[in-house]
Protein backbone atom coordinates (compact mmCIF):
# COMPACT_ATOMS: atom_id res chain seq x y z
CA UNK A 1 0.00 0.00 0.00
CA UNK A 2 1.04 3.60 -0.84
CA UNK A 3 3.05 5.29 2.25
CA UNK A 4 1.40 8.09 3.67
CA UNK A 5 3.25 11.79 5.09
CA UNK A 6 2.77 12.64 8.16
CA UNK A 7 0.50 14.92 9.71
CA UNK A 8 0.73 17.20 12.48
CA UNK A 9 -0.18 14.91 15.61
CA UNK A 10 -1.44 14.62 18.85
CA UNK A 11 -2.91 17.42 21.24
CA UNK A 12 -2.95 20.97 23.10
CA UNK A 13 -3.65 20.80 26.51
CA UNK A 14 -6.96 23.15 26.84
CA UNK A 15 -6.44 24.31 29.92
CA UNK A 16 -4.27 27.76 29.79
CA UNK A 17 -1.58 28.94 32.68
CA UNK A 18 -3.31 31.94 34.24
CA UNK A 19 -1.24 35.33 33.31
CA UNK A 20 -0.44 37.30 36.50
CA UNK A 21 0.77 40.14 34.89
CA UNK A 22 -2.19 42.68 35.12
CA UNK A 23 -3.28 44.51 32.27
CA UNK A 24 -4.38 48.27 33.03
CA UNK A 25 -7.74 49.41 31.55
CA UNK A 26 -9.98 52.39 32.17
CA UNK A 27 -6.57 54.36 32.57
CA UNK A 28 -6.44 57.23 30.22
CA UNK A 29 -7.44 60.34 31.85
CA UNK A 30 -7.27 64.04 31.05
CA UNK A 31 -3.61 65.19 31.90
CA UNK A 32 -5.21 68.84 33.09
CA UNK A 33 -1.17 69.90 33.50
CA UNK A 34 -0.69 68.97 30.27
CA UNK A 35 2.75 67.49 31.69
CA UNK A 36 2.50 64.06 33.57
CA UNK A 37 3.66 60.87 32.37
CA UNK A 38 1.12 57.83 31.72
CA UNK A 39 2.54 56.13 35.27
CA UNK A 40 2.03 59.19 37.18
CA UNK A 41 -1.73 59.44 35.72
CA UNK A 42 -1.90 55.79 36.95
CA UNK A 43 -0.57 56.62 40.65
CA UNK A 44 -2.81 59.66 40.54
CA UNK A 45 -5.81 57.31 39.54
CA UNK A 46 -5.09 54.65 41.81
CA UNK A 47 -4.01 57.16 44.88
CA UNK A 48 -6.94 56.63 47.74
CA UNK A 49 -8.20 52.92 46.14
CA UNK A 50 -7.97 49.53 46.33
CA UNK A 51 -6.59 47.37 43.07
CA UNK A 52 -8.69 44.76 42.18
CA UNK A 53 -7.12 41.92 39.93
CA UNK A 54 -9.66 39.85 38.02
CA UNK A 55 -8.25 36.94 37.28
CA UNK A 56 -9.80 35.82 33.73
CA UNK A 57 -9.22 31.85 33.58
CA UNK A 58 -9.51 32.12 30.34
CA UNK A 59 -6.25 32.34 28.34
CA UNK A 60 -6.82 35.93 28.54
CA UNK A 61 -4.58 38.27 30.40
CA UNK A 62 -6.02 39.81 34.13
CA UNK A 63 -7.37 42.94 34.54
CA UNK A 64 -7.09 45.69 36.96
CA UNK A 65 -9.55 48.06 38.21
CA UNK A 66 -9.82 50.29 41.21
CA UNK A 67 -12.44 50.53 44.36
CA UNK A 68 -12.58 53.64 46.16
CA UNK A 69 -11.72 52.39 49.82
CA UNK A 70 -14.96 51.24 52.22
CA UNK A 71 -16.64 50.79 48.95
CA UNK A 72 -18.12 48.27 46.50
CA UNK A 73 -16.63 47.38 43.75
CA UNK A 74 -18.33 47.52 40.37
CA UNK A 75 -19.35 44.34 39.11
CA UNK A 76 -17.32 43.58 36.22
CA UNK A 77 -18.63 42.18 32.51
CA UNK A 78 -18.88 38.67 32.66
CA UNK A 79 -15.76 36.83 30.90
CA UNK A 80 -15.90 34.63 28.00
CA UNK A 81 -14.32 31.21 27.89
CA UNK A 82 -15.05 28.87 24.40
CA UNK A 83 -17.18 25.46 25.63
CA UNK A 84 -17.79 26.92 29.19
CA UNK A 85 -20.62 28.81 30.93
CA UNK A 86 -19.60 31.42 33.31
CA UNK A 87 -20.60 30.86 37.01
CA UNK A 88 -19.32 33.60 38.52
CA UNK A 89 -16.41 35.64 40.33
CA UNK A 90 -14.71 33.84 43.58
CA UNK A 91 -12.41 35.30 46.38
CA UNK A 92 -10.53 32.68 46.51
CA UNK A 93 -8.39 30.68 43.77
CA UNK A 94 -10.03 27.05 45.23
CA UNK A 95 -13.62 28.51 44.21
CA UNK A 96 -14.85 27.85 47.75
CA UNK A 97 -16.17 31.44 48.30
CA UNK A 98 -18.11 33.29 45.90
CA UNK A 99 -17.65 36.92 45.73
CA UNK A 100 -20.14 39.84 47.43
CA UNK A 101 -20.53 42.87 45.00
CA UNK A 102 -22.41 44.87 47.76
CA UNK A 103 -19.49 44.61 50.03
CA UNK A 104 -16.84 47.71 50.75
CA UNK A 105 -13.42 46.97 49.67
CA UNK A 106 -10.71 47.68 52.45
CA UNK A 107 -7.87 45.84 50.95
CA UNK A 108 -6.36 45.11 47.90
CA UNK A 109 -7.74 41.80 46.38
CA UNK A 110 -7.93 39.63 43.47
CA UNK A 111 -11.30 37.82 42.15
CA UNK A 112 -11.00 34.66 39.60
CA UNK A 113 -13.53 33.46 37.18
CA UNK A 114 -14.89 30.44 37.35
CA UNK A 115 -16.75 28.26 34.79
CA UNK A 116 -18.53 24.96 34.41
CA UNK A 117 -18.24 22.79 31.18
CA UNK A 118 -21.12 23.94 28.99
CA UNK A 119 -22.15 20.09 27.86
CA UNK A 120 -25.04 20.62 25.97
CA UNK A 121 -22.84 22.47 23.33
CA UNK A 122 -20.55 20.68 23.43
CA UNK A 123 -22.14 17.00 23.13
CA UNK A 124 -23.99 18.78 20.36
CA UNK A 125 -20.81 19.48 18.50
CA UNK A 126 -19.59 15.82 19.56
CA UNK A 127 -22.49 14.33 17.68
CA UNK A 128 -22.24 16.66 14.54
CA UNK A 129 -18.00 15.95 14.33
CA UNK A 130 -16.16 13.83 16.35
CA UNK A 131 -18.15 10.84 16.48
CA UNK A 132 -18.68 10.40 12.97
CA UNK A 133 -15.05 9.63 13.34
CA UNK A 134 -15.10 7.00 16.43
CA UNK A 135 -15.54 2.93 14.89
CA UNK A 136 -15.87 -0.05 16.63
CA UNK A 137 -13.38 -2.64 15.52
CA UNK A 138 -13.94 -6.40 16.14
CA UNK A 139 -11.28 -8.75 15.94
CA UNK A 140 -11.70 -12.43 15.37
CA UNK A 141 -8.87 -14.76 15.89
CA UNK A 142 -9.31 -17.86 14.65
CA UNK A 143 -7.85 -22.00 13.89
CA UNK A 144 -8.60 -23.87 10.44
CA UNK A 145 -8.56 -27.53 9.89
CA UNK A 146 -6.04 -28.38 6.69
CA UNK A 147 -9.32 -27.97 4.59
CA UNK A 148 -9.61 -24.28 5.72
CA UNK A 149 -12.60 -25.20 8.14
CA UNK A 150 -12.41 -23.47 11.46
CA UNK A 151 -12.05 -25.18 14.19
CA UNK A 152 -11.73 -22.74 16.77
CA UNK A 153 -11.59 -18.83 17.57
CA UNK A 154 -11.74 -15.98 19.60
CA UNK A 155 -13.70 -12.20 18.87
CA UNK A 156 -13.60 -9.39 20.81
CA UNK A 157 -14.46 -5.45 20.33
CA UNK A 158 -13.21 -2.62 20.72
CA UNK A 159 -12.99 0.97 19.43
CA UNK A 160 -10.84 3.11 17.47
CA UNK A 161 -10.97 6.66 15.33
CA UNK A 162 -10.08 7.67 12.07
CA UNK A 163 -6.91 10.08 12.55
CA UNK A 164 -5.74 10.36 8.96
CA UNK A 165 -7.36 10.19 5.10
CA UNK A 166 -5.56 9.91 2.10
CA UNK A 167 -6.34 9.04 -1.42
CA UNK A 168 -9.23 7.18 -0.17
CA UNK A 169 -8.17 5.41 2.56
CA UNK A 170 -8.68 5.88 6.32
CA UNK A 171 -6.68 5.37 9.01
CA UNK A 172 -7.53 4.31 12.20
CA UNK A 173 -5.80 4.51 15.80
CA UNK A 174 -6.68 2.04 18.25
CA UNK A 175 -5.27 -0.28 20.93
CA UNK A 176 -2.93 -3.19 20.59
CA UNK A 177 -5.08 -5.29 22.76
CA UNK A 178 -7.60 -4.15 20.70
CA UNK A 179 -5.79 -4.76 17.08
CA UNK A 180 -3.39 -7.43 17.43
CA UNK A 181 -4.09 -11.39 17.16
CA UNK A 182 -5.24 -13.30 19.98
CA UNK A 183 -2.14 -15.65 21.21
CA UNK A 184 -2.71 -19.29 20.37
CA UNK A 185 -4.61 -18.26 16.96
CA UNK A 186 -3.34 -18.72 13.00
CA UNK A 187 -5.26 -16.68 11.62
CA UNK A 188 -7.21 -13.13 12.19
CA UNK A 189 -9.96 -11.13 10.16
CA UNK A 190 -10.50 -7.24 11.57
CA UNK A 191 -14.08 -5.88 10.73
CA UNK A 192 -14.62 -1.80 11.38
CA UNK A 193 -18.33 -0.58 11.66
CA UNK A 194 -18.84 3.15 11.09
CA UNK A 195 -21.18 5.11 13.04
CA UNK A 196 -24.01 4.48 10.87
CA UNK A 197 -23.67 0.92 11.23
CA UNK A 198 -21.83 0.11 7.59
CA UNK A 199 -18.79 -2.31 8.10
CA UNK A 200 -15.46 -2.83 6.20
CA UNK A 201 -12.53 -5.00 5.88
CA UNK A 202 -9.37 -3.59 7.75
CA UNK A 203 -6.00 -4.50 7.91
CA UNK A 204 -2.64 -3.78 10.40
CA UNK A 205 -0.77 -0.70 8.60
CA UNK A 206 2.98 -1.90 7.66
CA UNK A 207 5.59 0.79 6.91
CA UNK A 208 8.35 -1.16 5.84
CA UNK A 209 10.65 1.85 6.26
CA UNK A 210 9.45 1.73 9.91
CA UNK A 211 9.07 -1.17 11.77
CA UNK A 212 6.68 -3.24 10.36
CA UNK A 213 3.17 -3.68 11.32
CA UNK A 214 1.48 -0.60 13.50
CA UNK A 215 1.20 -2.83 16.46
CA UNK A 216 2.98 -2.37 19.53
CA UNK A 217 2.19 -3.61 23.44
CA UNK A 218 5.02 -1.32 24.53
CA UNK A 219 2.85 1.83 23.76
CA UNK A 220 -0.91 -0.38 23.85
CA UNK A 221 -1.60 1.01 20.40
CA UNK A 222 -2.16 -0.33 16.83
CA UNK A 223 -3.20 1.52 13.33
CA UNK A 224 -5.25 -0.33 11.16
CA UNK A 225 -6.85 1.02 7.67
CA UNK A 226 -9.49 0.50 5.27
CA UNK A 227 -11.17 1.86 2.26
CA UNK A 228 -15.05 2.82 2.55
CA UNK A 229 -17.37 3.70 0.67
CA UNK A 230 -19.24 6.69 2.50
CA UNK A 231 -17.18 9.50 4.65
CA UNK A 232 -16.18 9.31 7.81
CA UNK A 233 -14.98 12.45 9.90
CA UNK A 234 -11.54 12.74 11.00
CA UNK A 235 -10.49 13.60 13.99
CA UNK A 236 -7.05 15.65 13.50
CA UNK A 237 -4.13 15.59 16.27
CA UNK A 238 -1.49 18.54 16.57
CA UNK A 239 1.79 18.16 17.75
CA UNK A 240 1.36 18.51 21.54
CA UNK A 241 3.72 20.28 23.58
CA UNK A 242 2.06 20.15 27.02
CA UNK A 243 0.27 17.12 28.79
CA UNK A 244 -3.19 17.70 29.75
CA UNK A 245 -3.27 18.45 33.80
CA UNK A 246 -4.81 17.37 36.94
CA UNK A 247 -8.44 18.92 37.03
CA UNK A 248 -8.84 19.49 33.01
CA UNK A 249 -12.10 18.80 31.65
CA UNK A 250 -12.03 15.95 28.79
CA UNK A 251 -14.83 13.62 26.99
CA UNK A 252 -14.43 10.26 26.41
CA UNK A 253 -16.07 8.36 22.97
CA UNK A 254 -16.32 4.99 22.76
CA UNK A 255 -18.34 1.70 22.37
CA UNK A 256 -18.70 0.49 25.62
CA UNK A 257 -20.38 -3.22 25.36
CA UNK A 258 -21.08 -2.84 21.79
CA UNK A 259 -23.15 0.39 22.52
CA UNK A 260 -22.56 2.91 19.40
CA UNK A 261 -21.75 6.68 19.76
CA UNK A 262 -21.22 6.51 23.66
CA UNK A 263 -19.85 9.94 25.33
CA UNK A 264 -18.64 10.56 28.74
CA UNK A 265 -17.70 13.58 30.93
CA UNK A 266 -14.89 13.37 33.30
CA UNK A 267 -11.65 15.21 34.81
CA UNK A 268 -8.18 14.22 34.64
CA UNK A 269 -7.28 12.68 37.85
CA UNK A 270 -3.65 12.84 37.17
CA UNK A 271 -0.75 10.30 36.03
CA UNK A 272 0.70 6.91 37.60
CA UNK A 273 1.22 3.04 36.14
CA UNK A 274 -1.31 1.01 35.58
CA UNK A 275 -1.29 -2.95 34.08
CA UNK A 276 -4.44 -5.10 32.40
CA UNK A 277 -5.49 -7.65 34.58
CA UNK A 278 -6.88 -9.40 31.46
CA UNK A 279 -4.59 -8.93 29.10
CA UNK A 280 -0.74 -10.41 28.47
CA UNK A 281 2.39 -8.26 28.24
CA UNK A 282 2.19 -9.60 24.33
CA UNK A 283 -0.58 -7.48 24.00
CA UNK A 284 -0.54 -4.31 26.52
CA UNK A 285 2.93 -4.06 28.54
CA UNK A 286 2.89 -0.31 29.38
CA UNK A 287 5.55 0.83 31.71
CA UNK A 288 5.25 4.96 31.23
CA UNK A 289 3.22 6.89 33.09
CA UNK A 290 -0.73 7.10 31.64
CA UNK A 291 -3.49 9.65 32.29
CA UNK A 292 -6.19 8.26 34.50
CA UNK A 293 -9.57 9.97 34.62
CA UNK A 294 -13.05 10.09 35.89
CA UNK A 295 -14.43 9.92 32.31
CA UNK A 296 -16.35 6.61 32.59
CA UNK A 297 -15.60 3.90 30.36
CA UNK A 298 -16.22 0.05 29.92
CA UNK A 299 -15.02 -2.90 27.73
CA UNK A 300 -15.04 -2.40 24.49
CA UNK A 301 -13.99 1.95 24.40
CA UNK A 302 -10.75 0.68 24.40
CA UNK A 303 -9.52 2.33 21.17
CA UNK A 304 -11.72 5.24 21.79
CA UNK A 305 -10.24 8.88 22.13
CA UNK A 306 -9.76 11.51 24.79
CA UNK A 307 -10.71 14.85 24.33
CA UNK A 308 -10.32 17.89 26.05
CA UNK A 309 -12.69 20.79 25.73
CA UNK A 310 -11.37 22.31 22.24
CA UNK A 311 -12.44 18.72 20.75
CA UNK A 312 -8.73 17.82 20.20
CA UNK A 313 -7.14 14.82 21.39
CA UNK A 314 -5.28 13.89 24.81
CA UNK A 315 -5.13 10.35 24.31
CA UNK A 316 -6.22 7.29 23.72
CA UNK A 317 -8.65 5.18 26.50
CA UNK A 318 -7.15 1.49 26.84
CA UNK A 319 -8.56 0.69 30.17
CA UNK A 320 -11.02 1.31 32.72
CA UNK A 321 -11.98 -0.28 36.37
CA UNK A 322 -14.52 -2.60 36.82
CA UNK A 323 -14.79 -0.84 40.72
CA UNK A 324 -14.65 3.01 40.25
CA UNK A 325 -15.47 5.70 37.53
CA UNK A 326 -12.48 5.65 36.51
CA UNK A 327 -10.46 5.56 33.28
CA UNK A 328 -7.04 5.11 31.83
CA UNK A 329 -5.76 6.72 28.70
CA UNK A 330 -2.18 6.98 26.65
CA UNK A 331 -0.79 10.42 26.90
CA UNK A 332 -0.92 12.03 23.42
CA UNK A 333 2.56 12.38 23.37
CA UNK A 334 3.15 8.68 23.12
CA UNK A 335 0.98 8.24 20.32
CA UNK A 336 3.16 10.72 18.71
CA UNK A 337 6.11 8.76 19.67
CA UNK A 338 4.19 5.36 18.32
CA UNK A 339 3.27 7.39 14.99
CA UNK A 340 6.62 8.40 14.56
CA UNK A 341 8.10 4.79 15.01
CA UNK A 342 5.66 3.13 12.82
CA UNK A 343 3.33 4.87 10.54
CA UNK A 344 4.85 8.33 9.36
CA UNK A 345 7.57 8.36 6.72
CA UNK A 346 9.19 11.48 7.54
Amino acid sequence: MKKFTAVILACICAVCSLAFSACDFGLGGTDNSGSGTGSEQVSELAAGKYKVTLVLNNGEQNKTVYAEKNKPVSTPDDPVKPNYLFVGWYGDASFTEKYDFALPVTEDLSLYAKYELDAVSLTNAVSQNAIKGVVKIYNKSYNTNIIGVETSYSVSQGSGFCFHVQDGTYYILTNCHVARKADGFTYQTITIEDYQGNEYTGKIYNNSAKKGDAVSADYDLACVYFKPSSDINVIKMEMISVNPVKDEDVIALGAPESQSNAVTYGKISGYGKVALSDATAAMSNVRFDIITHTAYINHGSSGGPLLNSELKVVGVNFAGSETAEKGCAVPAEKVAEFLSAYVYTS
